[in-house]
């Protein structure tokens, strides 16, 4: 049975609009279709001299966007990107925006970032972040491919990232975490991850490039022309599932002087005997105390050599494992200019014993600190990756790496040259030559690390939708460093030991991280 039901004249109203507006709807289609049927209808007909214009060309939609290659993006996660500070750069824009002859330069114009490279090549080029300095080298995160290569043996400027494992060439993208965003990457990120992104072929490619720079240096009296140069080849193909890439980086460059030999005016000999000299510069320290200038030190000229094989064998289109092995060498010898010379014409680097530099009524000083030095390391590195990059349901990323100091020592001179002493005439002091030096050796010195890492992204809505990262860290640094002294400046050979240093530190760490998009504007990560 059907009952009926009563409208109040307002619901009646309203039914009555709708079926009108309904109705019209229906006329105004039906006379739209009728008049363009009755056009088609229509004969042709030419007016005058009239020509028709050209048909309008239908408005095409713009395709979709093609889903990206994987492993072809960044390798910032996911879940970082969407509540950190991320800045990025990649090749083409490197290329067209930076003079690039070390991987530690193409960082140095990205906002909030100092990299404390004093001349090219300087091995010693820490990272400063938003609220680190560069003497405070642990506060930072260097990553290559997912490769560790910060150096945490020590926290100075002593201890740098590993830059010369990386050709500036191999370069595909780079990018810097802001601060400590994220769960993912532990205390060394307080001041910010910096990532390199390096190129895996898909064709067969050849690449080989080399640039030059020279700069002129004056100070005092130190006038330097310093040059550098930067070649490097690389080799690669991708043949079915398996992909290669060789590269080889030389870089060859010297360095401006970085110290100078700054001596305190003594207003008595003492016991001391004066030496006559003459050169030199005075000038003011920050304290606006006077000091004689007697010359300069820590002038720079380095050779690198870096040579990497990475093998790549894709499982299935969207997980790799990625193997490679790298070698760097490094051959560093600095330099001094001394200012100042005795009246026989001999250059000044030090004063014996009971001696001083004598210059009459501008005091007296005791001359030292210009002693040259030379380094020598060889490094290597290993690193295994398995990862997927489905950008779907489940990702994961393992990586075991290992990076050994084979050889790394520096040796450095007691007294360069020929020492002079004074004597009863300060014009006609002695002079002694000592070879001895010392030397400091942290060949031995390792790090081992792990990581495995997983992301999961459940197609299900709980309260909005969640990404959730999960993993496991270990890493193992060992620390091993002699200082003996040496007969024989030159020589590795010492007579004694000053000190050893040695100890081992381990870091085990398990992590979890949600981020949860709970309304279209709002992420909430814990």
């Amino acid at each position: 049975m059907t009952g009926a039901s009563t409208a109040s004249p307002e619901e009646f109203n309203m039914r009555q609009f709708n079926l009108l507006t309904g109705v019209s709807i229906c006329a105004l289609a039906f006379a739209f279709s009728a008049a363009g049927n009755a056009q088609e209808a229509l004969p042709a007909i030419d007016v005058g001299a009239a020509t028709p214009g050209p048909a309008a060309a239908p408005i095409d939609s713009p395709p979709p966007a093609a889903p990206a290659k994987p492993f072809s993006e960044s390798r910032v996660p996911e879940s970082v990107n969407h509540v950190a500070v991320v800045a990025s750069q990649t090749k083409e824009e490197i290329d067209q925006t930076v003079n690039v002859m070390t991987t530690a330069e193409t960082f140095k114009y990205l906002p909030s970032v100092l990299v404390r490279e004093r001349f090219i090549g300087d091995r010693n080029a820490t990272i400063e972040g938003r609220v680190n300095n560069p003497q405070d080298s642990a506060r930072t995160i260097l990553y290559e491919d997912g490769v560790l290569l910060s150096n945490y043996l020590g926290n100075s400027y002593a201890y740098p990232p590993r830059w010369g494992m990386i050709s500036p060439a191999e370069i595909e993208r780079i990018d810097v975490i802001e601060g400590p965003l994220s769960a993912l990457y532990g205390g060394n990120s307080i001041s910010g991850v910096f990532i390199v992104t390096t190129h895996m072929p898909d064709h067969f490619e050849v690449h080989a490039s080399g640039n030059a720079g020279g700069q002129n240096f004056t100070w005092f009296q130190t006038q330097q022309t310093d040059i550098a140069g930067d070649m490097n080849i690389l080799i690669g193909d991708r043949i079915n599932q398996f992909s290669y890439w060789v590269s080889y980086d030389r870089l060859d460059a010297q360095g401006q002087s970085q110290t100078f030999s700054n001596n305190l005016v003594n207003t008595s000999l003492g016991s001391n005997k004066a030496i006559a000299a003459f050169g030199g510069v005075f000038a003011a320290d920050q304290n606006g105390n006077q000091n004689l200038i007697a010359g300069a030190a820590g002038a720079d000229h380095n050779e690198q050599h870096m040579a990497k094989v990475k093998l790549a064998y894709d499982i299935t289109p969207t997980s790799r494992l990625t193997w490679q092995t790298g070698f760097w060498s490094l051959v560093d010898n600095t330099y001094v200019d001394p200012y100042m010379t005795t009246a026989q014409g001999s250059p000044i680097y030090q004063v014996g014993k009971k001696s001083e530099i004598g210059l009459g009524p501008y005091g007296d000083y005791a001359v030292a600190g210009l002693e040259p030095s030379h380094s020598n390391a060889s490094h290597l590195m290993n690193a295994a990756e398995l990862r997927s990059d489905t950008k779907g349901l489940f990702d994961y990323d393992l990586v075991g790496t290992q990076y050994n100091f084979l050889r790394d020592y520096t040796n450095s001179y007691v007294g360069y040259g020929f020492t002079p002493t004074a004597t009863s005439n300060p014009l006609l002091p002695t002079y002694s030559i000592n070879p001895a030096g010392s030397n400091t050796n942290q060949g031995g010195n390792f790090w081992r690390t792990g990581d495995a890492r997983f992301i999961y992204r459940p197609d299900y809505d709980l309260f909005g939708r969640h990404i959730i990262s999960f993993g496991l860290h270990d890493d193992l640094y060992s620390w091993n460093s002699v200082q003996t002294n040496t007969v024989v400046a030159t020589s590795n050979y010492y007579d004694s030991i000053q000190s050893i240093s040695y100890g081992k530190t381990n870091t085990k760490s398990v992590y979890g991280q949600d981020e949860w998009k709970f309304l279209p504007q709002w992420r909430l990560t814990s």
